[in-house]
């Protein structure tokens, strides 16, 4: 029973200190460099702060009773916020973030509940609006900016959402896709040829060259269209693109 209590407080300690650690990534300012956007995918790219941002683990903290007491700013209570249920509503969630701010609240996670039922895997209860859907995301971005309001963090987590089944909400708009299937991408390159796509294909391109020097910008074309496999439509589709000095596609 020991072992077990110590089990769930770590677990409950991890997500807490994870929770604040991505809202704090999710609150930090869309820097730029110059006109060139910085990509926050490259370590080598991320800004230098002055300051460890707020929720942000601070290597130098050390964990205390004190601590827990009167936690240092970003950390705290990290609820879950069940958006399951009734429609979402701009004024109802305006509202429970300020109540739960009011209450000490440092930031909330958002979750979704499942069926009670084993088939087909415990699914996601349907909800309106649908998960990632536009109007949900204008929901999302809507109680984002009311968290920030008040410093709050706020993240989704992914349990239900993600579970392995056919109807979990990721195989729906993530792995139904033939793109996610493939463990190899093969490139086929063809000069001056026509062709025919496979049912597998996912795009295919055009691209000017003189000799062995591409000259100008490629342009994308149609998988459904037959026609724009042909070579001679490809030369005029290039033109039309702005491409001039070009012997070969």
């Amino acid at each position: 029973m020991e072992k077990l209590v110590i089990q769930r407080v770590f677990h409950f300690l991890l997500i807490f200190i994870l929770s604040s650690a991505f809202s704090s990534f999710l609150s930090l300012p869309c820097l730029q460099a110059g006109d060139t956007m910085l990509s926050l995918s490259d370590p080598a790219k991320l800004p230098v702060l002055d300051t460890v941002p707020a929720g942000y683990p601070d290597p130098k903290m050390t964990l205390t009773p004190d601590a827990f007491q009167t936690p240092p700013e970003g950390f705290g209570e990290v609820p879950f916020w069940w958006w399951s249920g009734d429609k979402l509503d701009k004024d109802r969630l305006a509202w429970q973030i300020r109540e739960l701010h009011e209450k000490g609240v440092t930031g909330m996670q958002i979750n979704y509940a499942h069926k009670d039922t084993s088939q087909p895997h415990w699914p996601t209860f349907p909800n309106t609006p649908e998960i990632f859907t536009p109007e949900w995301w204008d929901f999302w971005a809507f109680a984002a900016e009311e968290c920030g309001k008040y410093g709050m963090g706020i993240g989704l987590s992914t349990y239900t959402l993600d579970w392995t089944g056919t109807e979990n909400l990721f195989n729906r708009i993530v792995y139904e896709d033939p793109a996610f299937h493939t463990r190899t991408l093969h490139l086929r390159e063809v000069t001056d040829g026509n062709f025919t796509p496979s049912e597998n294909s996912i795009g295919f391109w055009a691209y000017p060259f003189r000799g062995n020097v591409l000259t100008g910008k490629g342009i994308q074309l149609s998988t459904e269209d037959p026609a724009q496999t042909a070579s001679e439509n490809v030369r005029e589709m290039l033109a039309k693109a702005g491409n001039a000095d070009f012997d070969s596609v």
